[in-house]
């Protein structure tokens, strides 16, 4: 996060937050070791590490509000915002597939 203090034009980075490790269920891996082994419950949030580098920091509740802050933050000043996506923690996987697709699909001729 270091990196993203000096920054020429905005910038965005979205992490999704599923309280830790279930980014592993995107792999083959059987679910007792998966669990057992990748699944690491912190119940943290980004706020303060974004804070503790100057990094703007948004937390949306939905899918409009994603977009309405992204949208923001592309046509605002140069610097960085850290959106954070909090899911439950089944819904880690999916949540970064959906986020994949709509900025995939996304026209970004602002």
């Amino acid at each position: 996060m270091a990196l993203h203090q000096q920054v020429y034009a905005p910038n965005v980075v979205i992490i999704v937050n599923n309280n830790g490790g279930q980014i592993f269920s995107m792999l083959p891996t059987p679910m007792a070791e998966r669990e057992r082994f990748y699944c690491m419950p912190h119940a943290l949030n980004f706020k303060h590490a974004a804070a503790m580098f100057g990094l703007d920091y948004v937390a949306p509740n939905c899918w409009d509000d994603l977009f309405t802050t992204v949208t923001a933050c592309w046509q605002g000043e140069a610097k960085t915002t850290l959106i954070e996506l909090i899911v439950n923690e089944t819904e880690g996987a999916e949540t970064l597939n959906q986020l994949v697709k709509q900025v995939t699909a996304y026209d970004f001729s602002l």
